[in-house]
C-alpha cells in the first residue's frame, strides 16, 4: 500500500498532479485522513508523536494539514501559480547568526517547510553570507534567484561545497535527510535508531566549522516564516585520523541539535513518519520543465 509521502511526492512530480494538489483544501484533507485513515498510518503516526511526548489529540491533524500545505505551496511554486506568494520573514536570534561570521558554517535545520519557503529563508541568509545549497535531483530552474548558489552534483558539487566552506561560507542542506545511495550513519533520535548524513558530520570536522541550529516555523498558512537561530557550536578542525574516531560523536551531536529543534516544532517536521515506520525520504522537486 502506498504511503501519504508516496502519493504527495507523486502528485508534486507532474503538472497533472500539481494541478490536482492546487484544487485541495489542506484542512479538509487532514480531517479526511484523520477520520478515514486510508493509508492505515494513523496509529503509527500517533506513536511517532508520542516519541516526542505529544499526546494532544489535535496534533495528528496539524501534521497532516501542514504536509498538505507544503505540498500545495510547492506545487504552486513549480507551476508559477499566483496561489504561491513568498512568505513574510521574521528573524529571531540574529546575534547567533552574526557570531558565525568569519567561520565556515553548517546550517543545522530539520526538514519542516516547503521547498520554496526554505529557499526564501536561504535567500535572506544570502544577503550577507556566501551560501551553497545541496539538493540532489534539483535543477537550476528550481533554485530560481539562487541558481548560482546551487552546488550541482557529483564531484563538482563536492568542490563547490568545500570551496564555499574554505571561504567561510554557509552550507545549506538537510542533515536529517539521506539521499538513497549516499553514506549514512546511525544515531539515536528520540530514543530510536535513525540514519543521518555521514558526509555532513565529516564536513564539520574537516573544516572546523560552526554548527548553526536553525528552526524554520511557518504561520498563517505559510504566509509568515519565522527563522529562529540558536547558539552555534564550534567544531575543532580534525585530521582524517581524528575524524575517523570522532565521526560517530559528531553525528550524535548533530542528532541532539536536530532533536532540540524538532521538539519545538514537531507537527511541522515532514520526516516525522521515519521515527516509527519505513517512509520514503521526501525528495526535492524536479525542474519546472519536467514533462507530465
Amino acid at each position: 500500500m502506498p504511503s501519504l509521502s508516496d502519493d504527495l511526492l507523486s502528485l508534486r512530480s507532474t503538472p497533472a498532479g500539481r494541478s490536482r494538489l492546487l484544487s485541495m483544501d489542506p484542512k479538509i484533507e487532514a480531517w479526511r485522513l484523520c477520520r478515514e485513515d486510508p493509508y492505515q498510518e494513523n496509529i503509527r503516526m500517533r506513536d511517532a508523536l508520542r516519541c516526542n511526548g505529544i499526546t494532544d489529540g489535535e496534533a495528528l491533524h496539524k501534521w497532516y494539514q501542514h504536509s498538505f500545505t507544503c505540498a500545495i505551496r510547492e506545487a504552486a511554486y513549480l507551476e508559477d501559480n499566483p496561489l504561491y506568494q513568498a512568505p513574510n520573514i521574521e528573524i529571531h536570534g540574529q546575534a547567533w547568526l552574526d557570531e558565525t561570521n568569519g567561520h565556515p558554517t553548517l546550517l543545522v535545520s530539520a526538514m519542516t517547510q516547503a521547498l520554496p519557503d526554505a529557499l526564501a529563508a536561504i535567500q535572506h541568509l544570502a544577503q550577507s553570507r556566501k551560501v551553497v545549497i545541496y539538493g540532489e535531483s534539483m535543477s537550476v530552474e528550481t533554485f530560481g534567484a539562487l541558481a548560482e548558489n546551487a552546488a550541482g552534483s557529483g564531484l563538482s558539487a563536492v568542490r563547490h561545497i568545500h570551496n564555499t566552506l574554505r571561504n567561510n561560507g554557509v552550507l545549506c542542506t538537510y542533515p536529517d535527510f539521506v539521499y538513497r545511495g549516499h553514506p549514512s550513519i546511525e544515531v539515536t533520535l528520540f530514543g530510536r535508531q535513525h540514519a543521518i548524513s555521514s558526509g555532513f558530520a565529516s564536513l564539520a570536522g574537516h573544516h572546523g566549522a560552526m554548527l548553526l541550529p536553525t528552526l524554520l516555523r511557518s504561520e498563517n498558512d505559510g504566509n509568515r516564516l519565522c527563522i529562529e537561530f540558536d547558539e552555534p557550536t564550534l567544531i575543532p578542525r580534525l585530521t582524517e585520523a581524528e575524524l575517523s574516531i570522532e565521526r560517530a560523536h559528531l553525528a550524535q551531536l548533530l542528532a541532539d541539535i536536530l532533536a532540540s529543534l524538532i521538539e519545538r516544532n514537531t507537527t511541522q517536521w515532514l520526516l516525522l513518519p521515519t521515527l516509527t515506520f519505513d517512509s520514503p525520504q521526501i525528495s526535492l522537486a524536479k525542474a519546472k520543465q519536467q514533462p507530465g
